[in-house]
């Protein structure tokens, strides 16, 4: 079942993907599972601080 959710990820999780791959030993489904949730949570306030900025950046040229 991991590497069926490894191998589903689109290419803006391969990193994640790479990592869960190259484990020592593949780690249990909610564990793996866990860590692609982890990396979509970080992802998305990474864009949301970036729109942020960018709001920001565009009312001060105003």
């Amino acid at each position: 079942m991991v590497l069926q959710l490894v191998s589903g990820l689109s290419d803006a999780y391969a990193t994640i993907g790479s990592q869960i791959r190259h484990s020592d030993t593949l780690p249990p489904f909610y564990k793996a599972r866990s860590m692609v949730v982890l990396e979509e949570t970080a992802r998305a306030k990474r864009t949301a601080v970036t729109a942020a900025n960018s709001t920001f950046l565009a009312a001060q040229e105003d």
